[in-house]
């Protein structure tokens, strides 16, 4: 199971997720995403603070949406990961792509 809370100002979006972002809940996200109305946000959080768990599914969406806020000149980050997480993302080599704070 996946929470996600939504907090968007002006062109900040921040998403704090609670649980697992797995092959099931990854859906959930993507369409957050889609929600949330990302084409005019310029800055967005992953807060991961209290994420168990990430799946490549979930992985893939985060990627997604660093890239295609890089090409529209935004930033995508990944808040307060754990060292659980923070493994997870050096193991994938996302660590070099993702901006980790």
């Amino acid at each position: 199971m996946l929470s996600i809370t939504t907090n968007k100002e002006g062109s900040n979006l921040t998403l704090t997720l609670s649980g697992r972002l797995d092959a099931i809940t990854a859906m959930d996200l993507d369409q957050a995403l889609r929600e949330c109305n990302t084409e005019d946000v310029r800055a967005l959080t992953f807060d991961v603070e209290n994420v168990e768990y990430i799946s490549s599914a979930g992985l893939r969406i985060m990627l997604r949406t660093t890239q295609e806020l890089d090409m529209r000149g935004g930033r995508c980050s990944i808040a307060k990961a754990s060292s659980s997480l923070l493994e997870t993302f050096e193991v994938t080599g996302l660590m070099t792509i993702l901006h980790i704070v």
